[in-house]
């Protein structure tokens, strides 16, 4: 087995966006809607897993492989993380055994959309929730259909 190099990411240089106090953009569209690259997810953000042992599974994730707890839901939904992220894996309880979406990381809320509205194009039964933003995390997100059929954020 071959080891390759870790891969490294040139920074996203912060984006001048008009907010209270602040005019760094006027008279000039905002840069969401110039951009005609393609969107490039940069890393997986999370999944989120059903499970049906929810106590041995949560156990597995965080004794066994050293993830940490940053939420819970009740006794039915642990997030568990290994990065700084609020949460790598959400595991439910669930009455059957299924991976319920995995979440892309993209360089900012332009790039939600923009990749939502590619995979939308010619395809608007894969729309399933969003645009929206998450209480726990507070990331934002857009539920869409793969062609496959599996649900990706």
């Amino acid at each position: 087995m071959e080891v390759v190099p870790r891969l490294t990411q040139r920074p996203v240089p912060a984006v001048a966006h008009n907010g209270p106090g602040r005019a760094e953009r006027t008279g000039a569209r905002p840069s969401g809607i110039l951009r005609s690259d393609r969107v490039r997810p940069r890393k997986l953000g999370h999944v989120v897993l059903g499970i049906v042992d929810f106590d041995s599974t949560t156990a597995f994730f965080r004794d066994g492989l050293g993830f940490k707890s940053s939420d819970y839901i009740k006794d039915r939904g642990a997030f568990l993380r290994w990065s700084t992220d609020h949460h790598n894996i959400l595991v439910l309880a669930a009455p059957v055994t299924y991976l319920h979406h995995s979440s892309w990381r993209v360089d900012d809320i332009d790039e939600v959309g923009r990749g939502a509205m590619s995979m939308l194009e010619g395809h608007p039964d894969r729309h399933v929730w969003g645009l929206g933003r998450h209480p726990a995390g507070s990331n934002f997100f857009w539920y869409l259909k793969d062609p496959a059929g599996n649900f990706s954020e």
